[in-house]
């Protein structure tokens, strides 16, 4: 379905950088619009914290951001592709900051479930837990590290090697149903700092897709929730939304 540009990317919009949309690995940067040049088709934004360059690698590049249709919260789309780079951005006040004009290309249009926001995970909001299969318990750090979470899932990244030996989650596959806990975690800003638990959350996910070729050492499994409560769907929100209006907050110079 097109939609009106102008209706949903304008100054002030909270947006996501999505790389390779279409991919089995579509990763994501959090950004904000900061102006538009709709008859140039150029939206400038904030340099994302990990910051886009001219070496940056990917197939294609969208921006999207969500929005209330009629069916719920949904999910608008636009391709771009880096245009100009700029070291030195004014603000609406004193503060100067970097920013990339975008050129992007019409329609926008509405995105599947799977481009649906997913929090990049990082200090300060990091998770720890444990994945339950073939009655084995495999634990975060020793076994895998959680790589990115949505209200509709997680994406896992798996060492190939286990030490010297052989990672027995290594050949997780696609549509394994596993148990899994999540302990959702805000970090101390300062090392060694206080380690704020926002909830605990257990849960069935399904393998939906599975990318042995991540890198050299890791295997990317992405995994969606079967059905999760009120309860944790909620916590799982705040904890998301919490993350995503810090990093807002930090592009926007506040």
């Amino acid at each position: 379905m097109q939609l009106e540009i102008q209706k949903y990317f304008f100054p002030s919009t909270g947006i996501e950088l999505v790389f390779n949309l279409n991919s089995i690995s579509p990763y994501t940067r959090t950004s904000i619009i900061y102006d538009t040049d709709y008859e140039n088709r150029v939206i400038t934004i904030a340099q994302p914290s990990k910051p886009l360059t001219r070496n940056t690698e990917f197939d294609e590049m969208h921006i999207t951001t969500v929005f209330k249709g009629s069916k719920g919260t949904a999910r608008a789309g636009l391709k771009c592709r880096p245009g100009r780079f700029i070291k030195e951005y004014q603000l609406a006040g004193k503060n100067v900051v970097e920013a990339v004009e975008l050129e992007y290309t019409p329609p926008a249009f509405e995105t599947n479930i799977r481009s649906a926001y997913r929090l990049p995970l990082k200090k300060p909001y990091t998770i720890k837990g444990k994945i339950l299969r073939h009655s084995t318990e495999f634990f975060t750090k020793r076994d895998f590290v959680f790589h990115d979470i949505s209200l509709n899932g997680v994406g896992i990244l798996i060492p190939k090697k286990a030490g010297s030996e052989t990672n027995p989650l290594h050949d997780i596959e696609r549509l394994e149903r596993l148990k899994i806990g999540l302990i959702l975690l805000k970090e101390g800003e300062k090392e060694g700092g206080p380690v704020e638990k926002k909830a605990t959350i257990p849960a069935t996910a399904e393998v939906m897709r599975v990318n042995p070729n991540f890198s050299e050492k890791m295997v990317f499994a992405g995994m969606k929730f079967i059905k999760l409560g009120q309860e944790h769907e909620d916590a799982l929100y705040s904890f998301i939304h919490e993350a995503q209006i810090e990093e807002l907050r930090k592009l926007s110079g506040v």
